[in-house]
């Protein structure tokens, strides 16, 4: 009688497997879609599948839990054409990196370049930073405008609160020809925390 039943207890199983995988697999596949983050490097906007290796030369990550951007010695950082935090008109900017968030740190480790074409398309600005912000680390942070061909160029806009620590260089510069050239745009104002 045992062996009677195996069968057909075996076939209902089967089929109830079969049943319970469709509704796993859906809600697994939503449960998988990736997370992206308000914040672009080289006009490459990061996700939670490109967030350890953004440009794929394992000099850019993004730690999402912490909100810390890291950039290691011998990054150079392309520029590309975004719209960003477009209540202060940063819209069809030319920018190497660009953060919407409410607070970022960017971890500088060696010299990190970020860097605009000679001829600018159209306003450009090497760094944007929508959210209070925090450069710290240890090393140099060049940023060059571009050539804005008659546009605003900067080298780093700040909309919210930027702090550099104590330990980093940052060196910005506006670019040529342009109508408004600066090397840093601070809203908020700048503050260097010394003794960090």
């Amino acid at each position: 009688m045992k062996k009677g039943l195996l069968k057909p207890l075996c076939l209902v199983m089967a089929i109830l497997v079969a049943v319970g995988i469709l509704p796993t697999g859906t809600v697994f596949a939503d449960s998988m879609e990736k997370t992206l983050f308000s914040l672009w490097v080289e006009g490459v906007q990061i996700t939670s599948e490109n967030k350890g290796n953004v440009l794929g030369d394992g000099k850019v990550r993004f730690d999402s839990e912490n909100g810390v951007l890291f950039l290691s010695d011998g990054a150079t950082v392309k520029s590309a054409v975004v719209s960003v935090y477009s209540d202060a008109e940063f819209v069809e900017y030319e920018t190497c990196i660009a953060s919407e968030l409410e607070y970022l740190t960017v971890r500088i480790s060696g010299n990190v370049t970020l860097k605009l074409p000679e001829k600018a398309k159209g306003d450009s600005a090497g760094l944007i930073l929508g959210g209070d912000t925090l450069i710290c680390g240890k090393g140099t942070l060049n940023i060059s405008g571009g050539d804005a061909c008659k546009n605003a160029s900067f080298g780093l806009v700040s909309v919210g609160a930027l702090t550099v620590e104590d330990g980093i260089e940052v060196n910005a510069t506006g670019g040529n020809n342009a109508s408004v050239s600066l090397g840093i745009l601070a809203y908020l104002g700048a503050e260097l925390q010394e003794g960090v």
